[in-house]
């Protein structure tokens, strides 16, 4: 397999891999970025990843791998979509649903794959789609790929586990840092360790804006966590623990007034103290 898939980017092959490694196997993936091959190469493998019998999964030589690549495995679907954008419709998403319940024929799961969400998933399928995304039945997986997850639902994104395909979309460990100093200090009980660490927002707007985009991608990935939805940042884990679904949507809006504040020239030491206030009030309330 190493030589079939992922010839120019090896280290997706093993973030995918780490999951079923760490037996935390989740059910709902969003594949994001990349190229439009990509995702579908990595949308197979991981479709193999789960169905897979062999030795070292996925082998790509059982039964399971060829029927997947082959396109005639009865346990692996794609939605279809219709006409000529290929939208998945509602009917499309409630037949997914439906058919969900039924146990797998030949397979150990029920694997569906949702190509370009962002653009055929409008937004009444994907309200359709969330109670199934939530709670699904056991052994089923749905995996969706899209070039990028602005045009989805906050709740459909905090239930499914993040895979970054596009290199670009990378922060820098400096941004990292800043944003989990942040975050980190909203879980403290002293005001002073918050105040310290939202003073890097202070003297450079652009590098300000994408702190503050950083952090609502931590919280973003604890909301996640609270929907029992594995993500790769032990940070993200302690502010669902700590925090809890209610407080961290209204961090994640706080956190998004304060980008607009950015975009519109307002003043950083007044957005500085003003989050300083705002975090400790949502974070800190009982």
């Amino acid at each position: 397999m190493e030589n079939a898939f992922f010839s120019n980017d090896i280290n997706v092959k093993k973030l995918i891999d780490n999951f079923f490694q760490r037996g935390r196997i989740p059910h709902g993936i969003l594949l994001r970025g990349g190229n439009a091959e990509l995702r579908r190469e990595c949308a197979m493998y991981m479709a193999m990843r789960y169905q897979c019998v062999g030795d070292n999964p996925p082998c790509g030589k059982c039964g399971q791998c060829l029927k997947i690549l082959s396109d005639c495995h009865s346990d692996v679907i794609t939605a279809r979509g219709s006409g000529k954008t290929g939208i998945i419709s509602i009917e499309e998403i409630r037949r997914i649903t439906g058919d969900s319940v039924i146990k797998a024929n030949e397979g150990k799961y029920k694997v569906y794959i949702l190509f370009d969400v962002d653009k055929k998933l409008m937004r009444e399928a994907q309200n359709a789609f969330l109670k199934t995304l939530e709670e699904p039945p056991e052994n089923v997986v749905f995996i969706m790929t899209c070039e990028s997850d602005k045009a989805l639902l906050d709740t459909i994104r905090s239930r499914v586990t993040l895979i970054s395909l596009d290199n670009k979309e990378q922060v820098s460990q400096e941004i990292s840092g800043f944003a989990e100093d942040i975050v980190m200090s909203m879980l403290q009980t002293r005001e002073f360790p918050l105040l310290k660490s939202l003073a890097c927002i202070i003297a450079d707007r652009a590098k300000a804006k994408e702190i503050l985009l950083q952090v609502k991608e931590i919280l973003r990935k604890s909301l996640s966590q609270c929907f029992m939805v594995e993500t790769d940042s032990d940070i993200a884990e302690k502010a669902s623990l700590k925090l809890g679904k209610i407080k961290i949507l209204k961090l994640i809006e706080a956190t998004d007034s304060a980008v607009m504040y950015i975009e519109q020239n307002g003043d950083m030491n007044l957005l500085s103290a003003y989050l300083c206030g705002k975090y400790r009030r949502i974070a800190w309330q009982k």
